[in-house]
């Protein structure tokens, strides 16, 4: 039997303890990025900490707050030739061609070609998303004179979770550690609210795109 739990229970508190303190989030030292990276996206999380108040919502509001604010903890991985099928598989999957301008599946070949020639093109750097080792999302940069242009997609059972918003955070710094581009630029589909939320997350200013985009750019401060 394989279990496959939809709700989970989580609660901060001492590592280090046998002890079931159930501390608010941040008073305590469980790995909570680490937790919530476990959990599957559409899953519900109830929160166990314990109440002063039983009558206020105002601790379960900052706890949801704190929750919120936790960074996964992730790396951009540049790709290499083994990640040829993942990337085919992410590019082809239904919800990712609904969001992206062109919404026409690529064939195998086509991807190939694709992929070998970004390779070889030094315009071009794309990385993988990973989670303690596991792939969750691609990030890439198109490099355009001194303008990048962003694409992302994160794998549709890891969304929600902040990859997208702390993977565009990631490159914002690898382009001010190599100088790669000075300005990064990222349009979005104007029903794609849940890319603006990451752009906006980010401090990308909006400016005017055309009918049915929204385009975002961010000028590089360099170190």
């Amino acid at each position: 039997m394989t279990l496959q739990p939809r709700l989970y229970h989580l609660t901060d508190g001492d590592y280090y303890s046998e002890l079931d303190s159930h501390l608010h989030y941040g008073q305590g030292t469980f790995p909570l990025d680490r937790l919530l990276g476990i959990i599957p996206s559409g899953a519900k999380i109830t929160n166990e900490a314990k109440r002063s108040d039983g009558s206020s919502l105002k601790e379960f509001l900052e706890d949801s707050k704190r929750l919120r604010n936790v960074n996964p903890v992730i790396n951009l991985v540049p790709v290499d030739v083994t990640d040829l099928h993942l990337l085919f598989e992410w590019k082809n999957e239904p919800s990712t061609l609904k969001s992206a301008f062109n919404t026409s599946s690529i064939s195998f070949e086509d991807h190939l070609e694709w992929f070998e020639q970004s390779l070889a093109n030094a315009d071009v750097k794309i990385y993988i998303v990973k989670q303690h080792q596991i792939p969750v999302g691609q990030i890439r940069i198109n490099r355009d004179g001194y303008l990048g242009f962003i694409d992302y997609s994160i794998d549709v059972n890891y969304r929600g979770m902040g990859f997208g918003r702390n993977a565009v955070r990631l490159l914002e710094k690898k382009m001010i550690e190599t100088k790669f581009v000075k300005k990064l630029i990222a349009e979005v589909k104007i029903d794609n609210v849940a890319s603006q939320a990451v752009f906006n997350s980010q401090n990308f200013h909006q400016v005017e795109g055309g009918e049915g985009v929204v385009r975002y750019e961010k000028r590089i401060v360099m170190e």
